[in-house]
């Protein structure tokens, strides 16, 4: 963890939590590595598992405050890590160290998602597809588990209208709406996974295909029943995917996702 730390800017060492990180840091460390060769060791970082808290902690114990600094803190545990394993593996095999740096990915997005939603703030999408991957991850769990998934995308109506036709003050009370409606139809467990000023994508845990319509409809309402914007009620267009109904992996459900927000779209209803 005092790597880690090296690899960060010095003026974020007043915020470093020293007693915690000197008592988690080795502890969040080792779960890792257990993680790297273990399933039963990877299902107790995750949510609802005994470590799940600990994988929270991967930003915090280091300063890292916003989804910027959190992701350039797990990013550099990873590599901490990654550099770790190369100096024990002294005569590697091309295939075992493969399999470890794609086990490593998948551990580090983990704990992006998990630290993300400790803080409050979305899994931002960085040039690499950040969210992307965190939703290959949740898909990976979901599979793993038996459980149910989905994909909810939400896209503000006339959006382009409403910022070049009124003034920034009007604009920003607008996206204010539909970001508060967003969030507020989200529940605990879900993943705000990437947001922007009129789109959001949401990965929905545990939710089929009625509950995510339910959430949709809920966003839509919320939005509808903000302020109007010249006197009529602003609108949102949403589209849903399930796994498994939809496809398996994260390419085939964002495009049934979007697919279905254009099928929306084009037949005036909120959603599809």
């Amino acid at each position: 963890m005092l790597a880690v730390l090296e690899e960060e800017p010095l003026e974020r060492a007043g915020s470093v939590l020293g007693t915690e990180l000197g008592q988690e840091g080795p502890a969040l460390c080792e779960a890792v590595l257990r993680a790297l060769v273990s399933d039963e060791d990877l299902t107790r970082l995750e949510a609802g598992g005994p470590l799940q808290e600990l994988a929270t902690r991967a930003g915090e114990l280091t300063g890292a405050q916003g989804p910027e600094a959190v992701s350039r803190s797990v990013e550099a545990l990873r590599a901490v890590l990654w550099r770790a394993l190369r100096e024990e593996l002294t005569d590697p095999d091309p295939d075992q160290l493969y399999e470890l740096a794609e086990r490593l990915s998948s551990i580090t997005e983990l704990l992006r998602g998990a630290a993300f939603r400790r803080g409050g703030a979305p899994v931002a999408p960085a040039d690499d597809g950040t969210w992307v991957a965190a939703l290959e991850n949740e898909i990976a769990n979901a599979r793993r588990t038996r459980s149910a998934l989905s994909l909810l995308v939400v896209e503000l109506d006339d959006a382009d209208r409403v910022v070049a036709s009124e003034t920034p003050e009007v604009a920003s009370e607008m996206l204010a709406a539909f970001a508060e409606a967003v969030r507020g139809a989200m529940r605990p467990q879900d993943v705000l996974a990437d947001e922007a000023p009129t789109r959001a994508w949401i990965i929905m845990r545990e939710a089929d295909g009625k509950e995510a319509r339910s959430r949709a409809s809920q966003i839509a309402t919320a939005v509808g029943e903000a302020k109007p914007w010249r006197g009529a009620p602003l609108r949102v267009s949403t589209g849903i995917s399930v796994l498994r109904e939809d496809g398996y992996d994260p390419d085939a459900l964002i495009d049934a996702a979007e697919q279905a927000r254009f099928g929306a779209e084009a037949s005036g209803q909120p959603q599809a």
